[in-house]
């Protein structure tokens, strides 16, 4: 340490000790205790609202890891739905008759109600040589480029599956859940059909309000869905080519969210990512409700403690303000003056001093007037004596 410091602590050490020796008595027992008291007092005070608030923050943190299992599993449910639904489409023998025979319009008759209805964003029948009968799309997917292969050659091996697959516009990326199946009739397979639903706005928020968490879908770094509010979006996509996959918080339009991301490999083996976001604005105002209730807690502890620590100096000064009143007495020869002896304590044992002192004095005080006495009667005789011989 150097010597600059050392002669500052010395010189606050001075500065405390000149303070301090110039306070009331009362002040003087009562500012030490009330000090340290109060600063345990606080300190606790604030450890406690940390500990609250850290253990709320890492089981939100907990609940958006699980939120990873929950967030395949509602894809999942997606996909199986579409898988359930091509199956329902070539079932009976309406689909596998209009294909074996080529006719189209009976097979649009009978696809159509179903797409609208399902809310299909991609219906596609081919033949049993992967050629494309019917292509029915969404107008927002119609120029995207379907990487479909993997799918087709699937089918006509008598296949049926759901996966994800994904489509290709300049230089976007649409990633779409689909289901897959085979059309069979008495020669085989002779085609399939394929339904799909675009990972878009709506399905990510059909998502969202079965997990209660906002998901961001991602294609090569670029939003393609949401479930954030519209006008968190922007900065949201602004911020997420700083975003480090590793961050556990981040902040959306002055809003704090925690972060789990997820990535999902489609049939093709390009990579959709996923991120889910819980809001703590929960968890903010649980914070700032325990702030305010230890607070208040802390200010009527502190307002006691001051109370109670006045009271207690109080106390003690007056009964040392009686004791230093009685001294004064004492040296004025008030010898009869006695303290009362109530608590037995340190300032009581003074006092037993004090009138213990205080008898002896009156009691050599009554010795030496009957002595004086005794001296002045014998000089008395004395003189009387003297007298009579003259």
């Amino acid at each position: 340490m150097s010597n600059t410091k050392i002669q500052l602590i010395f010189q606050l050490k001075n500065i405390f000790k000149r303070y301090y020796s110039n306070l009331p008595l009362k002040q003087k027992i009562s500012l030490p205790f009330l000090s340290v008291f109060l600063t345990i007092w606080f300190l606790g005070n604030f450890g406690i609202i940390y500990y609250f608030s850290q253990n709320i923050e890492q089981r939100q943190l907990k609940e958006v890891e699980g939120v990873a299992g929950l967030v395949m599993q509602e894809f999942q449910r997606q996909m199986n739905k579409l898988y359930l639904n091509a199956k329902l489409l070539v079932g009976g023998t309406t689909i596998p008759q209009a294909l074996a025979a080529g006719n189209k319009t009976e097979i649009l008759q009978r696809i159509i109600p179903l797409k609208t209805s399902l809310s299909l964003d991609i219906v596609k029948v081919i033949d049993k040589n992967g050629n494309n009968i019917i292509d029915l799309r969404n107008p927002k997917l119609n120029q995207v480029k379907i990487s479909d292969r993997v799918v087709i050659s699937q089918i006509i091996n008598g296949v049926a599956f759901s996966s994800m697959i994904t489509g290709k516009e300049l230089n976007n990326s649409r990633s779409i859940l689909i289901g897959a199946t085979p059309i069979k009739s008495n020669q085989g397979v002779i085609g399939g059909i394929i339904i799909g639903t675009a990972i878009n706005n709506q399905l990510l928020n059909e998502i969202s309000a079965e997990t209660n968490k906002y998901i961001v879908a991602f294609q090569n770094q670029k939003i393609i869905a949401s479930s954030l509010p519209r006008n968190q979006q922007l900065s949201w996509d602004k911020f997420h080519q700083k975003h480090d996959k590793k961050l556990k918080k981040i902040k959306i339009e002055n809003n704090l969210y925690i972060v789990k991301n997820i990535t999902i490999l489609a049939l093709d083996g390009t990579e959709l990512e996923l991120t889910a976001l819980s809001p703590l604005a929960d968890l903010e105002e649980a914070t700032q409700k325990l702030v305010m209730i230890i607070s208040l807690f802390s200010l009527l502890g502190a307002a006691i403690v001051i109370l109670v620590g006045y009271s207690l100096s109080n106390v003690i000064a007056s009964r040392i303000a009686t004791v230093t009143s009685a001294t004064k007495k004492l040296a004025e020869s008030d010898l009869k003056m006695r303290l009362p002896v109530t608590y037995n304590d340190e300032v009581d044992k003074l006092a037993k001093g004090f009138n213990l002192m205080a008898q002896q004095l009156e009691e050599r005080e009554l010795k030496i007037k009957l002595q004086v006495q005794e001296l002045e009667e014998t000089l008395e005789k004395y003189l009387n004596t003297e007298e009579t011989l003259e």
